[in-house]
């Protein structure tokens, strides 16, 4: 009898810290999507003031590169916490914003815990 408390003690300790374990990563999961967040929406203001400035939007191939050549951006600005570069796309009618995304945790393009900013 002791030995099987002994082993449903160990086993409630160890589940235990696999909570633990799943609260931590979400937690990190949930800061780096708000850093995220944020790091998108300083391109777009980035992306906002150029457009004032020249009334054109950056075509596809230009990309988030012109915020680094005019110097609003530094390089090290274009990818997300994940590592991943910020994918731009352009407007798709003249009046339109364009978009930015992040492939976010999963690291995957076009998934549901991509982040997008438009």
């Amino acid at each position: 009898m002791k030995s099987f408390l002994a082993t449903l003690a160990l086993c409630v300790m160890v589940a235990g810290c696999g909570g633990y374990d799943t609260a931590v990563v979400g937690a990190q999961k949930t800061s780096k999507s708000v850093a995220t967040k944020q790091q998108m929406k300083a391109l777009m203001d980035a992306l906002v003031a150029d457009n004032l400035s020249s009334g054109e939007w950056p075509t596809k191939q230009e990309g988030l590169g012109v915020l680094v050549e005019s110097g609003a951006m530094p390089a090290s600005g274009l990818e997300d916490p994940w590592g991943n570069p910020y994918i731009y796309e352009p407007p798709t009618d003249r009046d339109g914003r364009p978009t930015i995304r992040s492939m976010g945790p999963d690291q995957q393009d076009k998934t549901a815990d991509d982040v997008i900013v438009n």
